[in-house]
């Protein structure tokens, strides 16, 4: 049986402790490096399991990709969704725009904009595949549903 959500809190609280005692944000590069590997995998895993359950049983019973009958809340729903995407970016990007050189900044703000188009269009794509699987009543978390549909429970 899987453990609590009592057992996972205390071992997450234990293992983050320590990284509170840091003074130095050099010393946390190297967790947020894993982090951001652990997530970015993740991610590939959810997508991955989407495909796979779209190809064997095609798209869900109620998926309607040209629904219109609520366009202003879709509209805002996504807003908010992309909003809350992107909104610890301007926390870490001005501070590295301001500590950048003044040749660079340009690179920099190419760089920056990439990106983000680049993880919107990641974001579009993830959340159309796995509407397109699981339709309408796709949960906000993704992989509750692949419990539910495939071998998702087993990871």
């Amino acid at each position: 049986a899987p453990p609590s959500m009592s057992v996972c809190v205390l071992v997450i609280a234990l293992l983050e402790a320590p990284a509170a005692t840091v003074r130095s944000l050099h010393r946390l590069a190297g967790a947020n490096l894993l982090g951001t590997v652990f997530v970015a995998a993740c991610l590939c895993l959810i997508l991955i399991y989407s495909i796979l359950d779209l190809i064997r049983k095609g798209p869900a019973k109620d998926y309607d990709p040209w629904t219109r009958s609520k366009p202003r809340t879709s509209a805002l729903f996504f807003t908010g969704i992309a909003v809350f995407a992107f909104e610890g970016g301007s926390s870490l990007v001005l501070p590295i725009a301001n500590s950048v050189s003044p040749a660079d900044r340009d690179r920099l703000k190419l760089n920056l904009i990439l990106c983000v188009i680049g993880i919107s269009i990641f974001y579009a794509l993830f959340g159309a595949i796995v509407y397109a699987t699981y339709g309408k009543n796709v949960d906000v978390i993704a992989s509750k549903v692949l419990e539910k549909s495939s071998g998702g429970s087993s990871f």
